[in-house]
C-alpha cells in the first residue's frame, strides 16, 4: 500500500539483516565506485554482536591509521535515516559532513565495531542505519528501499571525500553517551 517493498523472515529462520545488509551496500557501492577510480578500504569484522571481539583483536593488530584514512562508515545500524557517532559526536564539522551528505538524522546507539577504530586510529567515524528491524528475530523485516537509499548515500559520501585534504580526526565528545546510558558517567 505505501510503495514500500519489504522482506520478512519465515519458517522460524531469520533474515541476518543485521550482518548481510551491510556486506550487500559494500558490495554494490564498490561497483559504481571502482568504476570512477574510488577504492575504499574495506574491513569485514566477526562477533560484533559479542562485544566487538573481531574489531578489537584488528585494532589491536594495526594500530594506526597507516593507510590515510579519511573516514569510517560502519553499515550496521537498524532502522532508516539513522546516523550514529558514538562517542565520537565531539567533531561538529564531521557531523555536518555526514549530515549534509545523506540527509540521515543524529541518533544514538550503545556500542558498535567503529568504537574501537575510531579512537585507536584517530579517524572520525559513523554508523549509517540500513534498513532493518527486529533483528535476530523471526520477525525480522528488511525494507529493500531504505537499503537501496543507504547505497547511494554511502556513494555519495565516499566520493565527496575522495577531494578531502585531510582526514576527519577523531575528537572523542565531552559527555560518553555509552557510559551515560550504563550510569558510568559523573553528570
Amino acid at each position: 500500500k505505501d510503495g514500500t517493498t519489504s522482506l520478512m523472515a519465515c519458517e522460524n529462520r531469520t533474515l541476518g539483516g543485521d550482518d548481510r545488509c551491510g556486506q550487500y551496500i559494500i558490495l554494490e557501492a564498490l561497483k559504481e565506485l571502482v568504476a570512477h577510480d574510488i577504492k575504499p578500504y574495506v574491513l569485514v569484522t566477526s562477533d560484533e554482536e559479542k562485544g566487538c571481539i573481531g574489531a578489537s583483536s584488528f585494532a589491536k593488530a594495526m594500530p594506526t591509521n597507516e593507510y590515510d584514512i579519511k573516514l569510517m562508515i560502519e553499515l550496521d545500524r537498524r532502522g532508516a535515516n539513522d546516523l550514529v557517532y558514538y562517542d565520537c559526536d565531539g567533531h561538529e564539522e564531521f557531523m555536518r559532513y555526514c549530515e549534509q551528505s545523506t540527509s540521515y538524522v543524529h541518533n544514538f546507539g550503545s556500542y558498535s565495531d567503529i568504537c574501537e577504530f575510531c579512537p585507536e586510529w584517530g579517524v572520525a567515524g559513523v554508523n549509517l542505519s540500513i534498513g532493518y528491524r527486529d533483528e535476530h528475530s523471526e520477525i525480522e523485516v528488511l525494507f529493500v528501499g531504505q537499503m537501496l537509499s543507504t547505497i547511494e548515500k554511502v556513494k555519495k559520501m565516499l566520493t565527496d571525500a575522495k577531494n578531502l585534504e585531510q582526514p576527519f580526526v577523531y575528537i572523542p565528545s565531552k559527555r560518553s553517551f555509552y557510559n551515560y546510558a550504563y550510569g558510568m558517567d559523573d553528570f
